[in-house]
């Protein structure tokens, strides 16, 4: 009788357009950690993760516009574009952001701007970063360097975010370990790899193996940090 009921309801809600579960879909998974790591116990739930949400972006508009300053003949050659240009040529989708910091916002966590518009940075206990992306963040150790770190190896996102997230960092990335030269090795994160970086210049943190940021690549090619003053540069 009680099941009767229930199932009643259940039709009556759907009648009624009722909204459904956001539920989660797979993202990003990695069958094992990289060879030295070992899992080395559950992580205090109430320690803070730092993690970067990189939106996903057209590329295109960027692509053609600098065909189009760079092809002799257009009427934009060498009108080379701007900081400001570029960003906005890049910039995530409104219902990118929309979707993404509702989902946040929903789950009590407010986000930050990084690096660049593409990426959002977010400060979360283990506890709610678990529920967040259905994920289980474990302490794990690599014998060899002694390095631990807090990483799932899988994550889930919401069915309503997940069209415009590229990935969550370091989430299923694992630091690298790092010579004089500068990057020696590279674990795969997921179902994506990347090359091998073989330091020629400058040396920059292990994380940018897996995700390449301006301050990467200013530390990999020795780049000054201070402004141009050179009105030809």
């Amino acid at each position: 009788m009680v099941a009767a009921g229930l199932l009643a309801f259940s039709f009556f809600a759907l009648a009624l357009g009722a909204p459904t579960p956001d539920t989660f879909h797979l993202h990003d998974r990695r069958a094992a950690a990289p060879a030295g790591y070992k899992a080395n116990g559950a992580a205090n739930p109430d320690d803070v993760l730092n993690l970067s949400i990189a939106l996903k972006t057209d590329s295109a508009p960027l692509v053609q516009k600098l065909l189009d300053v760079s092809t002799p003949g257009s009427q934009n050659y060498r009108k080379w574009l701007s900081k400001a240009q570029v960003e906005e040529l890049t910039a995530p989708s409104k219902s990118a952001l929309t979707a993404v910091n509702g989902w946040l916002e929903q789950n009590g966590v407010k986000a930050t701007a990084g690096a660049t518009n593409q990426w959002l940075n977010i400060e979360v206990p283990v506890a709610q970063a678990n529920a967040l992306l259905d994920a289980d963040f474990t302490v794990y150790k690599n014998a060899d360097t002694g390095v631990t770190a807090v990483r799932t190896l899988a994550y889930s996102l919401p069915k309503s975010v997940k069209p415009f997230v590229d990935f969550v960092y370091p989430a299923t990335a694992f630091p690298v370990q790092a010579t004089k030269g500068g990057i020696s090795a590279v674990y795969n994160t997921g179902s994506s790899r990347n090359g091998t970086l073989t330091a020629r210049a400058g040396q920059a943190d292990p994380g940018c193996a897996d995700a390449m940021t301006p301050k990467c690549l200013q530390d990999l090619y020795n780049i000054p940090a201070d402004p141009a003053t050179q009105n030809a540069n």
